[in-house]
């Protein structure tokens, strides 16, 4: 038994410095072991880490470059911008006046174009386009989803920048999806960085709505608004679509008010984005009588 004094350490005895030395060659190993592989854990953690961020920052600069090279800036009849319009109809050197074609959320800045520049443009065809006041009847649990909130559209920038929104398809493009695979491909590959911001900042763009809910109408030039049947695909809640097909075909009636010389066209079965892909044969046919009424300086037939 080990004696003790106050103020003064305890003197080991041989059977204690015995048994503690058995202790250390049996528990050092192990915490050693223990450490080393906690370590080699976390390096390769933080390789697979980096392996991943330089593969897709590689994968997304291919990508970024693939874009520039398929899609580049001549021809495109408007650049959005801080939701401001800024217009390069001379790089397109295609002469006016013009006869604007805007589908979806086209339809909006083709609003906006029109109402800067009324003496260019003769007619419009707006298919399945959106509307200033959509979101107002948006179902909750969808406008929650599409219009991301801060902290979500700042992930999302992130995955842009980093290319794991390309690794992970976040906005990947259907291998089917209603072109040829070519078109699918470069359709895909436009989905950079870039593409990720837009989408941000298009989904929640108030002072646009507020823009272009200001624009004239078009008086009496030619216009036809494409309406599809069938917006199922969007992500709806189910239970909330037979509602938003109702409330989509009001908004879309108030699109056709916009000109005295209108025809709204509900085409059965088409989708959002159908109209030009399967149901292309629809809209070319409504862009040509557009441009021969406004030639001939008529009202649309019917």
């Amino acid at each position: 038994m080990t004696q003790t004094t106050t103020g003064h350490p305890a003197q080991p005895t041989a059977a204690s410095l015995a048994f503690t030395r058995a202790a250390r060659r049996e528990i050092k190993p192990r915490s050693r072991s223990l450490r080393s592989w906690a370590v080699r854990g976390l390096r390769g953690i933080a390789v697979l880490f980096g392996l991943v961020a330089v593969t897709g920052a590689t994968y997304q600069g291919i990508a970024t470059e693939i874009e520039r090279r398929a899609f580049p800036p001549h021809g495109r009849l408007v650049d959005v911008s801080g939701y401001q319009l800024h217009v390069h109809r001379t790089d397109a050197g295609v002469p006016g006046p013009y006869v604007l074609v805007g589908q979806s959320f086209g339809g909006l800045y083709a609003r906006m174009y029109a109402g800067l520049y009324a003496d260019e443009v003769v007619g419009m065809v707006l298919v399945d386009s959106s509307h200033p006041d959509m979101w107002a009847y948006a179902p909750p649990e969808y406008k929650a989803k599409a219009q991301p909130d801060a902290v979500t559209a700042l992930a999302y920038r992130a995955a842009g920048r980093l290319g794991v929104a390309r690794l992970a398809g976040l906005f990947a493009v259907p291998a089917d999806c209603g072109h040829p695979a070519l078109a699918c491909a470069a359709e895909q590959a436009y989905r950079n960085a870039g593409f990720i911001d837009v989408y941000v900042a298009e989904m929640s763009a108030p002072d646009r709505d507020a823009q272009v809910r200001a624009t004239p109408d078009l008086g009496d030039r030619p216009l036809v608004v494409l309406t599809a049947s069938d917006h199922s695909d969007l992500g709806l809640p189910p239970a909330s679509v037979p509602q938003f097909e109702r409330d989509w075909r009001h908004l879309q009636d108030d699109l056709a008010g916009l000109s005295s010389n209108s025809q709204h066209l509900l085409v059965e079965g088409a989708r959002h984005g159908t109209l030009q892909t399967s149901h292309a044969a629809v809209t070319n046919d409504a862009v040509r009588r557009v441009v021969e009424t406004a030639r001939r300086g008529q009202r649309l037939a019917p």
